[in-house]
């Protein structure tokens, strides 16, 4: 069967170089609006593109790469009424989170929702600079799907999303 596959280049900067969801940094990660009109199986893949750069003295688990699917969905309530953080809402809303490999490739087949999803790709510590690229692939006879960069990063991404929904 045809494949049909998407590609993104991108970069981690020092403004957008956020870890991960383990770190507060993270929401400053690049995002990616994936839009699924029907549920499918697609193949999520994370390249390294050239070199990466650490800050001086960081370790070297922190350029492991990974990556995030995170579903678009309304902010529930924080405990006590308070409201939540855009970045609690967005790790409670996640759908998958990849292993972080020390490798320059990560991938994963994933049966994914139909709607709108968010991809993050990162490294596993902040402050790692560097290229990649950011492909989606699923089969031509399977639904329709649309990959597209979120300017402002997951922070922005997330805001939009759950204003909108």
């Amino acid at each position: 069967p045809a494949v049909q596959t998407i590609n993104h280049f991108g970069a981690w900067e020092a403004a957008t170089a956020g870890g991960s969801n383990l770190h507060n940094s993270w929401v400053n990660n690049p995002a990616y609006l994936l839009r699924l009109q029907d549920a499918s199986t697609c193949r999520i893949s994370l390249t390294r593109v050239g070199r990466s750069s650490r800050a001086a003295g960081s370790q070297a688990l922190g350029d492991m790469l990974g990556f995030y699917v995170i579903k678009a969905a309304r902010a529930p309530p924080a405990p006590g009424g308070r409201r939540m953080t855009m970045a609690g809402v967005l790790k409670q809303a996640q759908l998958f989170e990849s292993a972080f490999l020390p490798a320059n490739n990560n991938e994963a087949e994933l049966q994914l929702p139909a709607g709108m999803l968010l991809l993050v790709p990162c490294t596993f510590g902040p402050g790692v600079t560097g290229r990649y690229s950011l492909s989606v692939m699923a089969g031509a006879t399977g639904p329709e799907f649309s990959l597209e960069q979120f300017v402002g990063g997951l922070a922005a991404a997330g805001e939009q999303l759950v204003q909108h929904l």
